[in-house]
C-alpha cells in the first residue's frame, strides 16, 4: 500500500507523490512561480489519498483526465532477472481501475512516465545499470502498449516535448540525459540509435519521473539521490529535489531541494 500525498507551495502548484507529477497539466505561468522557490519554502499538505491494492514498487506517476496513472515494479528474482512490469490506472479517490503488465525476458522494470496529451510514454528495462530498455507510446483510453524502439542502456524515465519533435529520456542515475529527434508524426525518433547525450546539470538529484509543462518544451524532474562517505563510519545522506529543465539542451532553470 502506498498513499498519495498531495502538496501546495506558494498557493501555486500542486505536487503529488514523494517529489512530483502534477494532478494537472500546468500552464507556461508553472516554470515561472517554480523559479521563485527558495531552500525554506514551506509546503503544505493539502490532501493525503490511500491506496488499498498491492502497488508494488512504485516508480512514476503521470495524470490523464480524472485518472492517475503509476509505473511499478514487481520483482520476483532480481538476481535471475525475473519480474513483472505494472501501468496502473487509479481514480482520484485511490480505487483501482485497470491495470496493464508489461516484461520482456529480464526487461522489466518500467520507469518515470509522461501524458503528451495523446499517449503515456514508458520505458521497460532490465532492473540494473548499462543495459537495455524497450520505449512504449501507450494509448490512456485503450490501454493498449505498443513497442516504439529499443535501446542499448537503460532508461530510467521518459517524457515527449510534442512541440519540440523531442522524446528525452536518462540513464540509470541519470548521469545521462538521451533527447532522440522525432519524425514528423511524433510516431518514434529519427533514429534510435543515435541520441544526442547531454551531461546532467544536477551534480545531486538521480532523475526518476519527469512532467513536461504544457505548452513548453520545460520539464520538471525529480528524484532522490544517496551519497556515502568513503569510510563506513560516515553515515549515508538521502536528497531528495525537484529540476525545471529547458530543452533541447536541457539547461537548468531551477533546481529546488525537497526534504
Amino acid at each position: 500500500r502506498i498513499r498519495f500525498r498531495r502538496f501546495r507551495f506558494a498557493g501555486a502548484i500542486s505536487i503529488v507523490g514523494l517529489f512530483i507529477s502534477p494532478l494537472v497539466h500546468a500552464q507556461p505561468e508553472l516554470a515561472n512561480a517554480f523559479e521563485t522557490l527558495h531552500a525554506d519554502a514551506s509546503w503544505k499538505l493539502v490532501r493525503e489519498t490511500s491506496l488499498g491494492f498491492d502497488t508494488h514498487h512504485p516508480q512514476g506517476m503521470t495524470r490523464v483526465g480524472d485518472r492517475v496513472f503509476l509505473s511499478s515494479v514487481e520483482v520476483v528474482d532480481r538476481a535471475a532477472g525475473k519480474g513483472v512490469g505494472h501501468l496502473f490506472e487509479i481514480s482520484e479517490s485511490g480505487e483501482l481501475h485497470r491495470s496493464l503488465t508489461l516484461s520482456d525476458g529480464p526487461v522489466y522494470h518500467p520507469g518515470g512516465i509522461d501524458f503528451d496529451g495523446t499517449s503515456i510514454w514508458l520505458c521497460l528495462a532490465e532492473y540494473r545499470p548499462d543495459s537495455r530498455s524497450i520505449v512504449y507510446r501507450i494509448h490512456p483510453a485503450s490501454l493498449v502498449a505498443t513497442e516504439v524502439f529499443r535501446f542499448a542502456d537503460h532508461l530510467g524515465a521518459v517524457v515527449h516535448l510534442p512541440d519540440a519533435r523531442l522524446l528525452v529520456g536518462v540513464s540509470w542515475g541519470s548521469r545521462r540525459i538521451y533527447a532522440w529527434d522525432m519524425q514528423e508524426n511524433g510516431m518514434g525518433p529519427l533514429d534510435a540509435s543515435r541520441p544526442r547525450v547531454i551531461k546532467n546539470p544536477s551534480l545531486y538529484v538521480a532523475y526518476q519521473d519527469m512532467q513536461r509543462i504544457e505548452g513548453t518544451n520545460i520539464v520538471l524532474a525529480s528524484g532522490v539521490r544517496t551519497l556515502r562517505g568513503a569510510g563506513r563510519e560516515t553515515p549515508a545522506i538521502t536528497l531528495g529535489g525537484i529540476d525545471l529543465l529547458a530543452f533541447p539542451g536541457a539547461v537548468m532553470r531551477h533546481g529546488q531541494p525537497v526534504n
